[in-house]
């Protein structure tokens, strides 16, 4: 999901990694706050669009190139049992 702006600065990685160990940080718990509320704001400017009892699909991209950048190999990490 890409935000409207960074809570906090990303010292090492792009991007940020909702694992449950960087959730529990202090950077972690302001990111993790930013994307539940413009997630929401999302959800209400959409709400014509949904149904009750539907279905919200989210896709995700696995990069499998054979050279991957270490920020890529933490992301495929983490979506390996998802995608």
């Amino acid at each position: 999901m890409i935000l409207k702006e960074a809570p906090s600065p990303l010292t090492d990685n792009i991007f940020f990694l909702a694992t449950p160990e960087n959730q529990k940080t202090e950077n972690g718990k302001l990111w993790t706050s930013a994307i539940t509320e413009q997630f929401k704001e999302f959800l209400k400017a959409r709400s014509r669009e949904l149904r009750k009892h539907g279905v919200l699909f989210v896709s995700v991209i696995v990069n499998n190139e054979p050279e991957l950048k270490p920020y890529q190999l933490k992301e495929l990490k983490f979506y390996e049992g998802i995608a």
